[in-house]
């Protein structure tokens, strides 16, 4: 717990007083805050003090903490339309439920938060809204369940949790992606990270049918994002997206029985085989690559998996032609030659690639 969040907590509310169901409620919301500071405190001085003396301070901080959730539900019940109870009680709620170096994660606590930012959803109009005050609320609202179910689905997912459940780990990391979808117009990064998580989730655990579609939502919210913001998290995915989207295309392909083809044998001398996708389907994931490489032309590192796929399917001179002129756009950029060259290079073509990785030794310094 951080006392940032008290400011949070007072900076929301209103004047109060002790007149009407919304002022009640919001010195009842007061108290809450005041007293999640003490609980702060209370945890400060237990990490300060001697071991022998420590739970007497953790005592204080239980108490503090249960004062603090008791005081936002009564705030509640005293205005049900006050979004700010119902926002600032399940914050509190969401922050103590996370797990700590001495505790585990309390779930049943993270459950009520989530009940009560649903239950502050309820309380709106539905969108679209004419006053920032609702904007806001709609968007925190949203925001703050998608990190609910986020931090749910890594707990459910880790190896060290008692109760790990891949299907709860899935289930929820979907609920943050839509829940993040439905303020993208707010948080378009947010958005498109989440719907990320959770292909790569779908990836992970082999379910091939459901990572298809939600790797093709995963680079729509990118391109959504990147119209709207220079974040460079929004292209930080773009290679995992095309190369994890492949791979999906093609474990689902040999699921379900499609004719597998030869490609040779590797240095050990093992068949190397890949699915025999239609020409459909082998234009639809270059697609993709093209689709993530207008974002992001200069990401050298999606030009090489790209290629991967492309030269399994016959297909790499179309990439080999994209790389080859972005390379000539960006002249000055070292790693451009060294991609460029080092695929020529496996390929067999060590005349072609010889003065490209010259180029490459030249801007990067190396002999």
């Amino acid at each position: 717990m951080k006392k940032i969040l008290l400011l949070a907590l007072v900076c929301a509310t209103v004047a109060f007083g002790c007149g009407s169901p919304l002022e009640k409620s919001m010195e009842k919301l007061k108290q809450s805050a005041l007293a999640y500071d003490e609980a702060t405190q209370a945890l400060e001085k237990a990490n300060k003090a001697p071991e022998k003396s420590r739970g007497m301070f953790m005592a204080e901080v239980e108490k503090y903490k249960e004062q603090a959730i008791k005081l936002g539900k009564e705030a509640i019940a005293l205005d049900p339309t006050n979004l700010s109870a119902y926002f600032n009680t399940a914050v509190m709620m969401q922050a103590i439920a996370k797990p700590t170096k001495t505790q585990f994660a309390d779930l049943d606590l993270f459950m009520e938060a989530i009940e009560l930012y649903e239950k502050g959803l309820a309380a709106m109009p539905p969108p679209p809204y004419t006053t920032d005050s609702l904007k806001n609320f709609y968007t925190k609202f949203n925001n703050s369940l998608s990190i609910c179910y986020r931090d749910l689905s890594d707990l459910y997912a880790t190896e060290k949790f008692a109760d790990k459940d891949i299907n709860k780990s899935l289930d929820y990391a979907k609920k943050s992606a839509e829940h993040a979808e439905r303020v993208k117009d707010y948080l378009a990064v947010n958005a498109a990270t989440a719907s990320f998580k959770y292909a790569g989730l779908l990836h992970k655990y082999k379910r091939w049918n459901e990572a298809v579609p939600a790797f093709e939502k995963a680079l729509e919210l990118h391109k959504f994002a990147y119209e709207r913001t220079d974040n460079p998290d929004v292209v930080a995915n773009l290679r995992d997206i095309g190369l994890f989207y492949a791979e999906s295309v093609q474990k689902q392909a040999e699921a379900n029985g499609v004719k597998m083809k030869s490609l040779g044998k590797d240095d050990k001398g093992n068949e190397i085989k890949v699915p025999d996708l239609d020409a459909a389907t082998i234009d639809k994931v270059l697609n993709v690559y093209q689709e993530s490489l207008k974002i992001d032309p200069h990401n050298w590192d999606l030009y090489a998996a790209m290629f991967q796929f492309a030269y399994d399917y016959g297909k790499e001179k179309i990439v080999l032609d994209l790389l080859k002129n972005a390379v000539e756009q960006k002249k000055d950029d070292a790693r451009g030659y060294e991609v460029l060259g080092t695929l020529l290079e496996n390929m067999g073509k060590k005349a072609e690639a010889a003065p490209y990785i010259k180029k490459y030794k030249e801007l990067s310094g190396k002999k």
